[in-house]
């Protein structure tokens, strides 16, 4: 069975100032995402089944651990912006 842990980056604080460039650039350095394995026999049938109706692309299935992550962060990854 899938067990989602919600974690404090996935909540957005809405009164929290955007970070500048010096606290991403450090919280950058700091936070790691480390592979994780996603394991769940249903979750790679639904993948396997896209996988079947997507022939111009594919699917893929990804889990993964946030380590250091600080309130900078938190920010910008509560936010969806991974690629800031």
């Amino acid at each position: 069975m899938l067990h989602i842990v919600p974690h404090p980056w996935t909540e957005i604080d809405w009164a929290a100032p955007r970070p500048g460039a010096r606290e991403l650039r450090r919280s950058r350095d700091a936070v790691q995402f480390i592979p994780a394995s996603v394991g769940s026999p249903a979750v790679l049938r639904v993948v396997d089944q896209f996988r079947s109706m997507l022939t111009n692309g594919g699917a893929l299935a990804a889990a993964f651990t946030v380590q250091d992550a600080d309130d900078t962060a938190q920010w910008f990854l509560s936010r969806n912006r991974f690629e800031e």
